[in-house]
């Protein structure tokens, strides 16, 4: 795949790189929350790396996908319908969707929470 060692969701492990897997802010998820404020990342630094990644995925205006983007879907090895519908209709495959998402979790990486 595009990410062979891809982090866990943050329900399972809390990771900065996993939260490129995680919902956007309007879902109330503790376990997200958690991992923001673990790593001492503002909901609006959350939402600003998320967004700065739609021109990439969405290709489509008219994807159909949870909260209106691939950037808030989640990982290749989830099951969902929506998500791969999606990917098909932008001639994106889970490799490339996936380094995609590799390359935002660098973005959460660069993050100091010092």
């Amino acid at each position: 795949m595009g990410w062979k060692d891809a982090p866990k969701h943050v329900c399972k492990k809390k990771t900065k790189a996993g939260l490129v897997f995680c919902c956007p802010d309007k879902k109330n998820c503790s376990e997200r929350n958690d991992c923001l404020r673990q790593y001492g990342i503002s909901d609006d630094l959350y939402r600003k790396i998320k967004e700065s990644f739609i021109a990439d995925f969405d290709r489509h205006p008219e994807i159909d996908v949870c909260y209106g983007s691939l950037v808030w879907c989640c990982k290749d090895t989830r099951i969902c319908a929506r998500r791969d519908r999606a990917l098909k209709k932008i001639n994106m495959d889970l490799k490339e969707y996936m380094k995609l998402k590799k390359k935002m979790s660098l973005e959460f990486e660069k993050i100091d929470n010092n």
